[in-house]
Formats: structure tokens, sequence, C-alpha cells
């Protein structure tokens, strides 16, 4: 392999890039687009953000503020999963 880690701007940030890199097991370092906005203090009140919220692995859901739960809709191979809140 002749770059075991890759580094890019956040312009590269996406789903595919990330599976490509891991398909050709290179380490990427790549700054998040929403990298500015999380060090704001509103973004880090905002309880609309799942960022904002506990996630649950074993049963794919985060949770949401009062215990509510969201779930995935749908999964995509080229697009990021869809969660709609589910009341508990």
């Amino acid at each position: 392999m002749r770059y075991p880690s890759v580094t890019a701007d956040s312009c590269y940030e996406s789903k595919e890039g990330y599976n490509y890199l891991k398909e050709y097991n290179q380490i990427p370092y790549i700054k998040p687009q929403t990298y500015e906005k999380w060090k704001k203090r509103s973004f880090k009140k905002d309880i609309s953000k799942r960022e904002n919220m506990d996630y649950d692995r074993e049963a794919d859901t985060y949770i949401y503020q009062g215990g509510k739960k969201l779930s995935p809709l749908f999964c995509d191979t080229l697009l990021a999963n869809v969660f709609v809140l589910k009341k508990s």
C-alpha cells in the first residue's frame, strides 16, 4: 500500500469516501463538515442534533429528549441512515 492514511478537507467527507478508504485499508483523517458548528454553544444545546442524543447500538436507535426513540426508517447503501421519531 502506497499511502496507509489519507488526510483531506471536509469537502471529501462522505459515506462513500469512508467506505472506499475502508475497502483499501486506509486510515482517514478528514475534518467533519460540521466541525465549526460543533464548537458553538447553540449547536451543543440543540436537542434536535443527533450528536447531542444518546445512541443505543444494540437497538440501532437514538434516544431523544424525554426518552423518545428515533429508529431507522430505511437504510440505503449510498445514503446515511434516515431516522424517524417513534413514541416510546
